[in-house]
């Protein structure tokens, strides 16, 4: 476990970065030209994207394997860099590292961008719940950049709910990979609600799944507030679900209850559907 000191420092190296620009106190006419700059510089960007992707995609011609792990490494990086972009950074209480036999990562639903942000946060490769929405988003809403949603194929599979893509989440981990799930049905705020709503199967994949582990990024709620006079700096806390409870011979709604405090909410509870 990270220690309190050594959170802060992680801290203030993820805001290092950003400190100049929030000394400056941007307003009016400068805001207006860092918003011209920044938008000038995703222009500029968005092509140099572009040839790296084919050229990852011509010299992995014919290696199922090392095209995976490419289009992985790849994705990570530009996220970060559309993150960075949009003055977005984050830092991690504790790195994952690569699990052999398959991971369980829970997380909580709370904002559209969610499978985006996790997958330049996390330090390992997943399997990521990406909505179909997403298909309509471009990197610049007034040019016609990639489909995104097609982009992140390699590494994810439609959000459904985690109810839904129950029997599909164990073959993957089965399988080896690691794959996040979400707890809650709908997207939630801690600030605006007391009470964290679990879908019916997320307590049945914690007791199928031996590497469970909980990853708390519940601040990029703040995401849509970031902006060159605004950094914003995410926490993404990642704890093992051993640390927080043992579900082993304990009821649902003790195990629920345990892992809703962890993330911040008064209250746990299962959402029965008819």
């Amino acid at each position: 476990m990270i220690s309190g000191i050594d959170e802060k420092i992680a801290f203030y190296m993820a805001s290092y970065r950003y400190s100049l620009r929030v000394a400056l106190g941007l307003g009016g006419k400068e805001r207006v030209i860092w918003r011209f700059v920044s938008r000038s510089r995703a222009i500029a960007g968005w092509p140099i994207w572009a040839l790296r992707w084919a050229v990852m995609m011509a010299v992995t011609v014919g290696r199922t394997g090392a095209r995976w792990h490419a289009q992985r490494s790849y994705i990570g990086r530009f996220w970060r860099w559309y993150f960075a972009h949009r003055e977005c950074t984050f830092y991690t209480t504790q790195d994952l590292g690569v699990s052999s036999t398959g991971r369980l990562i829970l997380a909580v639903r709370s904002h559209f961008m969610d499978g985006p942000f996790l997958l330049q946060a996390l330090d390992c490769p997943v399997i990521m719940p990406i909505p179909k929405a997403l298909a309509q988003f471009r990197l610049i809403r007034w040019i016609n950049t990639p489909n995104f949603y097609k982009q992140l194929k390699p590494v994810m599979m439609d959000d459904l709910g985690t109810d839904a893509q129950y029997h599909n989440i164990v073959r993957l981990i089965e399988r080896g990979y690691s794959v996040v799930a979400f707890i809650n049905p709908e997207v939630t705020d801690r600030k605006l609600s007391m009470q964290l709503d679990f879908e019916t199967q997320v307590t049945s994949l914690i007791r199928q799944v031996k590497d469970v582990t909980l990853v708390d990024h519940t601040e990029f709620v703040k995401y849509p507030l970031a902006g060159g006079d605004n950094p914003v700096i995410i926490r993404v806390r990642v704890t093992p679900l051993s640390e927080v409870i043992d579900p082993e011979g304990r009821p649902d709604s003790q195990v629920v209850q345990q892992i809703a405090g962890w993330y911040g909410f008064r209250t746990g509870s299962v959402i029965r559907r008819s």
